[in-house]
């Protein structure tokens, strides 16, 4: 598989990163997956299904699927022989529009013209490939506020709506030290009260969700900087025990950080 990812960038109102996925001589890729970026997907060649809540849908070539941040879902990939696809990975922090106090699902996107939808998708990962960052991210936006009205969406639970607080610092500091105290104050809440809804809201406990965003973004450090060794990514991702994070690495992704980092092409979504 080669993989092609454009350098991440950054303004204040959201991160941007494009990118295209190409599968050689594979059939099916299947993973669960949870990821601290949203995602619009389009798929070129090949075939992909979504399972999401129990539920699942198909997408076949020019199909594009919107994936919000910090959902878990599973997808397989199947080829006809191969499997390509475009992405562009972001995190919207203000937008008319896209309301942050609502749950948005997995979904199949309802696009006038899927074929042109594919061809901006391409070209915005051109042009962000050139160093074209800003128009890159502009033609984005514009594609994106098109859309934006037609995600359907659940609103926030109670549950949600009272842990949002820490939901929140940990996503913005997911590589310091923080206590359930801590995350429970910034919400107002005792620390068993705390818990109990933080479970109820992300269907895992506050360390496990912190640990999760880590996990994710030790992925990104051991496929872009292979100079890092294991106990510095570790480190750099806010594990004091650099034996824990290759337990806990392999444990969620299902590879050990050396093996991931030799097979680094294989990364999806």
């Amino acid at each position: 598989m080669k993989t092609n990812i454009a350098k991440e960038s950054h303004l204040s109102l959201m991160s941007f990163r494009p990118a295209t996925f190409y599968f050689l001589n594979s059939s099916k890729y299947t993973r669960e997956i949870t990821n601290p970026n949203a995602c619009i997907v389009c798929i070129e060649s090949g075939r992909a299904r979504i399972t999401y809540n129990g539920e699942s849908f198909d997408l076949l070539p020019t199909d594009a699927f919107f994936i919000p941040s910090f959902c878990s879902y599973s997808i397989e990939f199947t080829g006809d022989p191969e499997i390509k696809y475009r992405a562009v990975f972001f995190q919207i922090k203000h937008l008319t529009g896209f309301d942050s106090s609502k749950s948005y699902k997995v979904q199949k996107l309802s696009v006038k013209n899927p074929s042109e939808f594919a061809d901006r998708l391409s070209q915005i990962y051109g042009e962000h490939e050139e160093g074209n960052i800003l128009s890159a991210m502009a033609q984005f936006l514009m594609m994106f506020e098109e859309i934006k009205d037609t995600l359907e969406f659940n609103e926030k639970s109670f549950s949600e709506t009272s842990v949002e607080p820490a939901v929140e610092y940990i996503d913005r500091h997911w590589a310091q030290k923080t206590t359930d105290s801590f995350l429970a104050g910034l919400c107002h809440l005792s620390v068993s009260r705390f818990h109990t809804l933080f479970k109820d809201a992300k269907k895992m406990t506050p360390f496990q969700y912190k640990n999760g965003i880590a996990i994710h973004h030790a992925q990104m450090m051991l496929r872009s900087e292979k100079n890092l060794s294991i106990e510095s990514v570790a480190e750099k991702c806010g594990f004091a025990s650099s034996s824990f994070f290759r337990k806990l690495f392999l444990r969620t992704v299902g590879l050990t950080p050396r093996e991931f980092r030799k097979r680094a092409g294989e990364w999806i979504l």
